[in-house]
């Protein structure tokens, strides 16, 4: 598994055709999908830059990629434009397990609709 930023790559940049070149030379099976990080600041970016990304990475491949992320607090950790949510602390005080599997119905939808497979989420 290598990162991924979910950021828009023209299919000719340099960036993009490394990215697809280590995939195929190295057999690579899986991406973990992160956005650009200059502390303290957390860049997100449009979840449709992260579909169009993970979406022709999977294109490229010659067999289907597991695609992971961590959206801790839903999809909107990562991107901008999703519902936002607290810490999986102030799910756990409320002592009503419903919640926690609302929460994670939502960002497994959340993660799917942009090509995610798999959350480092733990509820």
């Amino acid at each position: 598994m290598i990162w991924v930023r979910a950021e828009f790559l023209n299919m000719n940049s340099p960036e993009y055709l490394q990215l697809r070149d280590q995939m195929q030379k190295y057999h690579v099976g899986s991406f973990a999908m992160t956005v650009r990080f200059e502390p303290p600041f957390l860049y997100r970016n449009q979840p449709y830059e992260a579909a169009e990304l993970l979406n022709r990475l999977q294109r490229d491949s010659k067999l289907p990629l597991l695609v992971a992320a961590d959206f801790e607090r839903g999809v909107t950790m990562r991107l901008q434009g999703a519902t936002t949510f607290p810490h999986a602390m102030a799910f756990g005080a409320t002592g009503k397990l419903d919640y926690g599997g609302s929460l994670r119905a939502d960002h497994g939808a959340g993660g799917r609709a942009i090509g995610v497979h798999w959350n480092f989420f733990r509820c």
